[in-house]
């Protein structure tokens, strides 16, 4: 089973606030660390469909504790979990 969990794009705000949070408000390491969290967050997106179910991080907790009980619950009536292969 593979899961995807959904978080919002990154961002270049998001990215320097953070950077400067930690002490490391260096402009060319921020830029390249947002520019790898770009490409790495694209990759996924761009294959959705490869996972066999997506989490998304929008709403409060009490709404992704529903999601993670709903998939963990899902995981318990499907007859090949986990990991037997189709025979």
């Amino acid at each position: 089973m593979s899961l995807f969990v959904f978080r919002e794009s990154p961002t270049l705000q998001y990215h320097t606030e953070i950077s400067k949070s930690r002490g490391t408000a260096n402009m060319t390491d921020t830029e390249r660390r947002f520019r790898k969290a770009q490409a790495i967050y694209r990759i996924y997106i761009e294959n959705i469909n490869l996972f066999d179910h997506v989490i998304l991080t929008f709403g409060d907790e009490q709404d992704l504790r529903q999601q993670v009980g709903a998939l963990v619950k899902g995981m318990g009536g499907q007859h090949h979990w986990p990991l037997q292969g189709e025979s």
